[in-house]
């Protein structure tokens, strides 16, 4: 069986899911709601295109983004992705690379749903404020979601090997900090909500600190290194 076959399949099977298709809409229609409340009023009297405000506009989202990426982790240790991955292992393609090819259309699914989130914003800057010098915040965004997204891919994979119903309760986790907003080092800030402290004590240039950069790249590190570990460990069977 062909790789390029095998990824569409997989790939096919998560877009087309119910449970994805149902957050993907709730995800884009958080995202208008977040036009409509937050973005077009600016962050702290910032412009509604200032970094400041689209890192805001980022950090709100990123736990519904998060969710998404989690509910497409659990998946795959489902009774039903076991019976696939049985068939797959029928044919002579290597099980770490089976694997590769399903994370492959996990990250693609996860980031279909990113883009479209990102593009609803900077589509929303070009229409009703003509602003196209979306450089910067591109880099914000993808400073944002790309390591906290890699260090729970990797954490995701590495739990559910050995039992599925921790992909779930790192989920629920996730989705406590998102939701309630609950404050943590600057370093260790999977949301980003802690970018924009700095306008409340009064700083008016945008940076990031080099305690959320430090963040970022331990993230990125450790979600590379669970991924890699979780590609070599044996398929668990039910």
């Amino acid at each position: 069986m062909r790789k390029k076959t095998i990824f569409y399949y997989e790939f096919r099977r998560l877009v087309c899911s119910r449970a994805y298709l149902l957050l993907l809409a709730t995800t884009l229609a958080y995202c208008f709601s977040l036009l409509r409340s937050t973005v077009i009023f600016g962050t702290l009297y910032t412009a509604p295109f200032s970094p400041w405000t689209f890192c805001t506009y980022i950090s709100s989202l990123s736990p519904l983004l998060f969710v998404l990426l989690l509910a497409l982790c659990a998946r795959q240790f489902s009774s039903a992705e076991y019976g696939a991955a049985a068939i797959i292992s029928a044919t002579p393609l290597p099980a770490s690379t089976y694997k590769l090819l399903r994370y492959g259309a996990i990250a693609c699914a996860f980031l279909i749903a990113t883009i479209l989130s990102i593009i609803v914003c900077l589509a929303f800057y070009g229409l009703v404020f003509d602003y196209t010098s979306f450089g910067t915040l591109l880099w914000c965004g993808i400073l944002l979601l790309l390591p906290p997204s890699f260090l729970l891919f990797g954490a995701a994979m590495l739990l559910g090997n050995r039992k599925a119903v921790k992909v779930y309760i790192l989920l629920a986790v996730v989705l406590i900090v998102g939701v309630f907003r609950v404050p943590l080092p600057t370093y260790l800030d999977i949301m980003g909500s802690s970018v924009t402290l700095p306008l409340y004590m009064g700083e008016h240039e945008f940076a990031f600190t080099s305690a959320f950069i430090a963040g970022r790249i331990a993230f990125l590190a450790i979600g590379l290194v669970s991924i890699i570990i979780s590609l070599r460990l044996p398929q668990k069977q039910l």
